[in-house]
C-alpha cells in the first residue's frame, strides 16, 4: 500500500482523515476517539470501505491478476485499474475501467484492488 500522506501530502492527509472521522461521528454516531481508531486503522488496511473516494485509480493486486497459461496470456477477466468517479450512498461506486467504460460496482470490489493515486482537490 502507499501511504496516505505520500499520495495526498501529510496536510491533506491528516485533513482526510479527520474529516473521515468526523464523517463516521456524524453517520454511524461514533465516539471522536473510536472513528478516529476505525479510519486510522481502514488507511493502514488499505480498506475500501474507509478510504474510496472520488479522484482515486486503484490497481488490481497481482495476486488477482494472474493469467492461466504464461505462454499464451490472454487479458484477465479483472480491469486493471479502476478509477472512482463518484460514490453514491449505501456504498455503491461509479467506476471507469479504461477498457469496458463506466460501471457501477460495490465498494467491496475494491479489496481485489490497493489504491495507487489520488488526485485530491
Amino acid at each position: 500500500m502507499t501511504a496516505l500522506a505520500d499520495l495526498l501530502g501529510p496536510i491533506p492527509a491528516a485533513q482526510w482523515t479527520s474529516s473521515r472521522a468526523h464523517q463516521l461521528v456524524e453517520l454511524d454516531m461514533l465516539d471522536p476517539i473510536t472513528a478516529l481508531n476505525i479510519v486510522e486503522q481502514g488507511i493502514a488496511d488499505d480498506d475500501p470501505l474507509v478510504l474510496a473516494e472520488p479522484g482515486q485509480v486503484w490497481v488490481l493486486r497481482p495476486e488477482w491478476a494472474t493469467v492461466e497459461d504464461p505462454a499464451h496470456p490472454q487479458e484477465p477477466d479483472l480491469p486493471a485499474c479502476l478509477f472512482i468517479t463518484e460514490r453514491r450512498p449505501g456504498g455503491d461506486l461509479v467506476v471507469e475501467d479504461g477498457r469496458t467504460g463506466r460501471h457501477v460496482v460495490p465498494v467491496w470490489n475494491l479489496v481485489l484492488y490497493r489504491l495507487d493515486h489520488w488526485r485530491h482537490p
